[in-house]
């Protein structure tokens, strides 16, 4: 989610203002210490989660969506986007682990 955050956030035709993602990880090194951050390490494997329904992915941009959630289901927790994109069957049990912002 970090890199992809400098991914995204980096880009000029995101919208922002900012000199590539050079100038996104200093924010979010200020933000990993506040209290109730968690880093999670990216050790789920989609093929290892029987609740993934992988026959139900269409789209290869979907991928990292699909991962996201997964990760969040194997810690317990919930994936918060603004993403209202996110194809609810690959995941059995979505609407548990998903939290779309509105």
């Amino acid at each position: 989610v970090e890199n992809g955050a400098a991914r995204i956030l980096g880009q000029r035709r995101y919208g922002l203002t900012l000199d590539g993602p050079s100038v996104i990880f200093p924010m979010i090194a200020e933000l990993t210490p506040r209290p109730g951050h968690s880093f999670w390490n990216g050790d789920v494997r989609l093929l290892d989660i029987p609740a993934v329904e992988l026959g139900h992915l269409r789209q290869s941009d979907a991928l990292t969506d699909v991962y996201l959630l997964c990760l969040a289901r194997a810690h317990k927790a919930r994936l918060a986007t603004f993403d209202r994109r996110i194809d609810r069957d690959v995941v059995v049990d979505t609407a548990r682990y998903l939290h779309v912002i509105a």
